[in-house]
């Protein structure tokens, strides 16, 4: 068989194989119409949150940045879609439990699959750091359309009230953990300012007021000393030539009274050479003091601005979500397109029947005609004698050709109709 036939022999091989290739067509059709419409359907609902800006700004934020807003919508989307959620939505309402024994975590995966949190921000101002998303969209896809809206509208329910909970728990939270810390400060700081009163009564000779009175008498006891020194003198001198007893006894009191001033001058001199160590352990001490009512401060700031929260998401004049759109029952599917399935088969199903009537013709290359035999071999024919076929018998084949291609398309045309109007 030649490679190309002429356009006149595929036609007349169309027409010797019409009833197989009707057959085929309308078998193709048959299926693909009867697989589209047992394609489940897919309905897809969706409904919007708005996210409202604080009606009085946080003190505690600059305004320059959508971060806060950015990182609350995050873990909003991540609680709703924990596995314990979705396992409380999924026997609330009993879903996916055709078969009765699919895993539960296929069935959490699946309603993770058909729900879809999206954030929604203007296109033209992404490049903003200081733009926020101004709505979330919740999107479920479901067989069934009342199911599908029901559980749009219970996911933004759980959305609102997550949010209120967590905002609430996070104020409550730092507000307790600032009022705890600012006891346990304050219980430092008395502890310390107890400590540090111990301290200055222990040591107050060698703190800088005392030191300066210690200094001070040192300094009477070096003149003290050094006039007994000079009378000591003086009366050495005078007796040397020979003591009396009233200048021994004179000088044994001088002695007395010089060893017991010595020893004083001694001890004021070691409490001064110990005033460093005291006066550096009392600057350690006060320096703890400062950092503690320096962290007081800040702790006591933060407890306000923190309590400031609370009192803002009690008032609901913080950032808060609010339903812009519920979600409705859909009425058309978005899944799957049953008219491109049944078109896409009818066409694969015509594919297929002309792809067989070319390879039957290409296993049989009968020569039919003349013309056949005089392409093929190269030979003139004689003489062409025409098959012959009585004129009932060929009226009744074509009828019958003519009624079964009737009733086909009858057929073929009322199974797109419906397919078209489902």
């Amino acid at each position: 068989m030649e490679k190309f036939l002429p356009l006149s022999e595929l036609i007349a091989a169309f027409r010797r194989h019409v009833m197989m290739f009707a057959v085929i067509v309308v078998l193709g059709m048959v299926v693909s119409v009867v697989y589209a419409l047992n394609q489940p359907r897919i309905y897809q609902t969706t409904a919007m949150i708005q996210v409202l800006q604080p009606t009085i700004a946080n003190p505690r934020d600059s305004g320059t940045s959508s971060a806060p807003t950015l990182q609350l919508l995050q873990v909003v989307e991540q609680r709703l879609m924990t596995r314990d959620n979705l396992i409380r939505m999924i026997e609330k309402h009993g879903l996916y439990a055709n078969p009765p024994n699919i895993p539960m975590a296929d069935r959490v995966l699946k309603l993770r699959l058909a729900t879809q949190v999206e954030m929604i921000v203007d296109p033209n101002l992404r490049w903003r750091s200081d733009i926020s998303p101004t709505a979330l969209l919740v999107r479920v896809s479901d067989g069934d359309p009342a199911l599908a809206a029901m559980l749009a509208n219970e996911f933004v329910a759980s959305i609102i009230e997550q949010n209120r909970q967590s905002r609430a728990d996070q104020t409550g939270t730092a507000l307790a953990f600032f009022e705890s810390e600012e006891q346990r400060v304050g219980r430092e700081i008395a502890r310390l300012d107890a400590q540090i009163v111990a301290f200055k009564e222990a040591n107050a000779d060698l703190l800088p007021d005392g030191l300066a009175a210690l200094r001070v008498q040192l300094a009477t006891l070096e003149e003290t000393r050094l006039e007994l020194e000079s009378q000591i003198a003086e009366l050495n001198n005078g007796t040397a030539n020979g003591a009396t007893a009233v200048v021994n006894k004179r000088l044994a009191q001088l002695g007395v009274q010089y060893n017991l001033i010595e020893q004083r001058r001694q001890s004021i001199i070691n409490l001064i050479n110990q005033a460093p160590q005291a006066e550096r352990q009392h600057l350690v001490l006060t320096r703890k003091l400062q950092q503690l009512t320096d962290q007081f401060e800040v702790i006591n700031q933060s407890r306000a601005k923190a309590k400031m929260d609370q009192m803002l998401e009690a008032g609901r004049q913080g950032e808060n979500f609010k339903v812009l759109e519920t979600a409705l029952v859909p009425v058309h599917p978005i899944a799957p397109n049953r008219k491109k399935i049944a078109m896409t088969g009818s066409a694969a199903s015509v594919v297929l029947a002309l792809a067989l009537i070319l390879l039957l013709e290409m296993r049989k290359p009968v020569i039919r005609t003349s013309a056949q035999l005089e392409r093929r071999l190269n030979l003139r024919p004689v003489v062409a004698i025409p098959t012959l076929t009585p004129i009932s018998k060929s009226g009744f084949a074509r009828l019958k050709t003519g009624a079964f291609m009737a009733l086909g398309g009858i057929f073929i045309a009322l199974v797109m109709v419906f397919v078209f109007s489902s």
